[in-house]
This record gives structure tokens, sequence and C-alpha cells, in this order.
């Protein structure tokens, strides 16, 4: 019978040992939930920042961004509701659309930023007004720069980034470490990035 006592409180202490694990286990899975969900939270919240910054139409301070954590997709909720829901390809014509997914890629970059999370810190914009020119929509085009050029002056300031559009719009007064360059078709006083491509 002694014998048996034993045994029982030897199994019963290695079940407490991996019980103690377990626990252990458990709390660091939920600290790591809970991380994973701030990074959601911070990305939303940064997403709408950005689209009120460089004043995207028809977004108000009243709506909520909503990412869909199996699509990654970000969707805007005018005033809180969720059944007007829209998304990239609800975003309007192709030059709002590539805004609004920019806007998206710098909010992704933004919130790495903040929370120090792995990600390259490099960004290439390719033509964010491709149908939004400053004679068409000045108070985007405007806004749009002038927050780009906030971030890498702030948040982004060690990040590299390449922008490609169709219209220069001058940096600020004491923006260091930048360059520009006109590309035009067929003409080797301003070649393209890629010498060897000739597309569209």
């Amino acid at each position: 019978m002694p014998g048996e006592v034993e045994a029982k409180l030897s199994e019963a202490d290695q079940l407490s040992v991996k019980i103690a694990e377990l626990e252990r286990e458990i709390q660091m899975e939920q600290a790591r939930f809970e991380d994973g969900r701030s990074n959601v939270v911070a990305l939303e919240r940064n997403f709408h920042l950005l689209l009120r910054a460089i004043h995207f139409p028809e977004i108000k301070e009243e709506d909520r961004v909503f990412l869909n954590q199996r699509t990654w997709f970000p969707y805007i909720h005018p005033k809180g509701n969720d059944a007007l829901a829209w998304t990239f390809s609800d975003a309007g014509s192709g030059g709002k659309m590539v805004l609004f997914k920019i806007c998206f890629a710098l909010a992704i970059h933004l919130t790495a930023a903040q929370r120090d999370l792995p990600i390259p810190r490099i960004l290439v914009v390719d033509s964010p007004m491709k149908n939004i020119t400053p004679d068409i929509n000045p108070e985007i085009f405007f806004h749009f720069y002038r927050e780009l050029y906030r971030l890498l002056q702030n948040e982004l300031r060690t990040w590299q980034c390449i922008v490609i559009d169709q219209t220069y719009f001058e940096p600020p007064e004491g923006f260091l470490d930048h360059a520009h360059r006109l590309m035009t078709k067929s003409d080797p006083r301003h070649p393209p990035l890629i010498s060897y491509y000739h597309g569209h």
C-alpha cells in the first residue's frame, strides 16, 4: 500500500509539472494573440488616419475601418454601418482605387514602424495620381504628397521610398537625401529606370 501511495504521489507531481508547462504555454499564446489583435487595431486606426489626412473622398471622422483577418482586405464602414461596407474594388475610378491601395500599404509600413515589426524598409509607390492630377483634384494631390513626405521625415525616416508618378511634387524645404529624374520614352537624355525595358 505505501508503494502505491508513493507511485500516485510521484505521478501527481509529474502531472503538476506538465500542467504548469501547459499553463505557461497558454499564457504565452494568449499574449501573442493580444499582440496580434493590438497590431490589427493599430493598422485599422492608421489606415483611417491616413485616408483622412490625404482628404480621400467621402471618408468621414465617424467612419470605421475593419480589417478582415481572413483576406486581409480593409473595409470602410460608413458611420460604423457594416451593411454599407466597401473595399478596394468599390473605391471608385482607377486613380482612386490606386490611391486607396497605396494608403493601405503606407498604413502597414507606419504600423510596422510604430510597433517595431519585421518588414522590409523599402516602399515603392507607383503612379498614385493616375487620373488624379493637380489640375483635376488639387486638394487630394497636395495632401497626399504632404502626408507622404511627413511620414518619410518622421515615422518612416529610416525607410527608402521610390515614387513613380506622372507629375513631380517638390518635397518641403529641408527634406534631405532625395533625388528625382524625368523619364521620357525614346529619349536618351531621360532614360527609363530599367534600360532594356520598352513597354507601354
